[in-house]
């Protein structure tokens, strides 16, 4: 998300703050957590996105491109983490 403060485009101020409390609120109760700010690119990414045509024309929503590869994201980490899994537990897909 990106709002124009100072007449520039930038990402809004209190983000970094929500995620990293999403984040370790999941942690602290056991929850995945997977986050789509840094998946982006961190701070000020949806300006790059919606230059590259990734990102809406309101820098809060994804163009359908960019909602393809965010998806493609997901679930690439998804199927990441379980590999690992299955690592740890010794389970194979036999």
């Amino acid at each position: 998300m990106s709002t124009r403060t100072n007449g520039e485009l930038q990402s809004y101020p209190f983000l970094p703050r929500i995620v990293e409390g999403l984040r370790q609120m999941s942690n602290a109760h056991g929850a995945a957590y997977w986050s789509i700010y840094h998946a982006m690119g961190g701070y000020n990414s949806m300006v790059a996105w919606t230059q590259q045509g990734l990102g809406g024309p309101d820098y809060i929503h994804f163009s359908q491109k960019g909602v393809n590869i965010m998806g493609d994201r997901l679930a690439k980490a998804l199927d990441n983490m379980y590999t690992i899994y299955k690592m740890r537990k010794g389970v194979s897909d036999e």
